[in-house]
């Protein structure tokens, strides 16, 4: 009885992995917010998709995490 609808919610996205608090750099000011992604405890103001460098490891994603703290 009328058009169909639809909602189609995106993936949270991440410009700059390890930037979880999204200030920008990935800096020491990441790592609580790091973790607590990991944990799935994340707070509001923090994007838990930026803890995830894409291998689906966690042990990869921190191994890449350190990385990208420590050029």
């Amino acid at each position: 009885f009328g058009p169909e609808a639809s909602i189609t919610t995106l993936a949270p996205t991440c410009e700059l992995p390890g930037d979880v608090n999204l200030d920008g750099v990935v800096n020491g000011s990441d790592i609580g917010g790091y973790v607590r992604a990991k944990m799935n405890a994340s707070l509001p103001g923090e994007e838990p998709a930026c803890a995830d460098f894409g291998n689906g490891d966690v042990h990869q994603d921190t191994t890449d995490f350190v990385a990208t703290l420590l050029p």
